[in-house]
């Protein structure tokens, strides 16, 4: 009996609740689903967003005010640490739409990859509330462009989902909405609580690949994202000194990356001794030293 650990940084979220009853409700085996949520919200004027929890068996949140957190990351961290020992793990985030029977087809896609050390991860197709499901593309994932600060951003193409291939679609890049793999992708590449948001895509695809793990973009339509956020409250506009927050974060991801002289203390949350930096460098065709991309994948 396999199981599978969902891990949910919500932070205000008015999805939350719809996502965590189409998560249960589509799954071929609920029984079988943990979730851990981990909540940043505002008493008394978000507890209608989190009520149902009570409801939810299968649901552990840790509760945190909103005004305390320090951004996605932080959160993503303290998700990761609700962990209780089950087989898998899914990382999403707290406005997602499944596929009937999601579970079992993740497990069985997995199986798929031709890996030893495989990762289902991209930036998901999108959906509109309440259930408004684009069903007609299949996303791919791949770097976009360096920032003016140096940080690398991805973003994803797409094909007719009828030309969807047999199997999975080996990548360079992963995703933070979308990860799912063996759980022992959390305790060999633990979350770096000091990140903000901006860089922390380039840093789990280094400390991933460089760790032994490759990417896989899934091949059939399983989950969905809403992309839009100007339906709910945003850790940027409530916090006005994110920037301080950002700028530090940035920092780590460049010193892992070679590109600044300026010494960070990143450990734990450095890079794999499987394979290096210069190894993910050629296989992705990016030189971050230079800002370069390759050709695209």
């Amino acid at each position: 009996m396999e199981t599978i650990f969902v891990q949910i940084a919500a932070y205000r979220d008015p999805e939350l609740e719809a996502t965590c009853f189409d998560l249960i409700s589509k799954a071929t085996h609920r029984e079988r689903i943990s979730i851990g949520i981990v909540w940043q919200g505002i008493e008394p004027d978000d507890d209608h967003m989190i009520y149902f929890e009570e409801f939810l068996p299968q649901i552990t949140t840790e509760r945190h005010d909103a005004t305390t957190s320090k951004g996605a990351c932080w959160a993503r961290s303290k998700a990761q640490q609700l962990y209780k020992g089950e087989d898998y793990a899914l990382q999403i985030d707290s406005h997602m739409r499944f596929e009937e029977g999601w579970d079992e087809t993740l497990i069985n896609m997995l199986a798929e990859c031709d890996s030893d050390k495989p990762l289902l991860t991209t930036y998901p197709p999108a959906y509109k509330p309440p259930m408004e499901l684009k069903k007609t593309r299949l996303p791919k994932m791949r770097p976009k462009e360096f920032s003016p600060q140096g940080i690398l951003l991805l973003t994803s193409d797409s094909m007719p989902i009828e030309e969807a291939p047999d199997s999975p679609i080996k990548g360079t890049v992963c995703g933070a909405c979308f990860i799912f793999g063996r759980a022992e992708y959390m305790k060999e590449v633990p979350y770096d609580p000091n990140l903000y948001f901006f860089g922390e895509e380039i840093s789990l695809t280094v400390r991933f690949w460089t760790s032994g793990w490759d990417f896989y973009h899934p091949n059939r339509l399983v989950l969905y994202h809403f992309w839009d956020r100007k339906g709910r409250q945003t850790h940027f506009s409530d916090h006005k000194d994110w920037r301080v927050t950002d700028n530090t974060s940035k920092q780590r991801v460049k010193y892992m990356l070679g590109t600044t002289k300026e010494e960070v203390d990143i450990q734990p949350y450095g890079l794999g001794t499987v394979r290096s930096l210069e190894d993910y460098q050629k296989f992705s065709g990016i030189n971050f030293k230079d800002q370069t991309l390759g050709e695209q994948q």
